[in-house]
């Protein structure tokens, strides 16, 4: 199944909140900045990162249907790149696809990313498209208390 990224639209905004509001998706990156607890609250941070050009944000889409998003943006290890995946299509490589095709709409290098030691998938992911790991460290945000925080970069 292929997938496409295209840039988030107003029809994607119910799929993407419920995505982002699954506890055991947020468990998975706890270190994200998700800070909303309302619909308006999310419309307003969407809002503000497609206003920010320095944020590049796409929807996931497989057989017409959104299945996650990802997006690339300026952090403090220099440009990094984030997605998030609905979890009616994990395990299905659409999340290495997407990658694999943002790294080809944005060139920057290095680009970084981060993952929790307790997902792997998601590290396969980024290994997967090329990253490897720069560091780890404790991730104080998660309730496990053995989760390390990777960074990686690729190149």
């Amino acid at each position: 199944m292929a997938v496409v990224l295209r840039p988030v639209q107003g029809t994607d905004m119910d799929a993407m909140f419920g995505m982002l509001s699954d506890p055991d998706s947020r468990q998975m990156a706890p270190f994200v900045a998700i800070d909303f607890t309302t619909r308006v609250e999310f419309d307003a941070r969407i809002a503000q990162l497609q206003a920010d050009p320095s944020i590049k944000l796409y929807s996931m889409m497989a057989s017409g249907h959104f299945v996650g998003a990802i997006m690339t943006f300026n952090g403090p290890a220099g440009r990094e790149v984030f997605y998030w995946i609905r979890r009616i299509a994990w395990g299905r490589g659409l999340a290495t696809e997407a990658m694999a095709r943002m790294l080809n709409l944005d060139h920057t290098r290095p680009i970084y990313a981060h993952v929790l030691s307790t997902n792997p998938r998601a590290l396969a992911v980024l290994e997967n498209c090329g990253f490897a790991e720069v560091s780890r460290r404790d991730a104080t945000e998660t309730p496990a208390p053995d989760d390390e925080d990777i960074l990686l970069v690729r190149n």
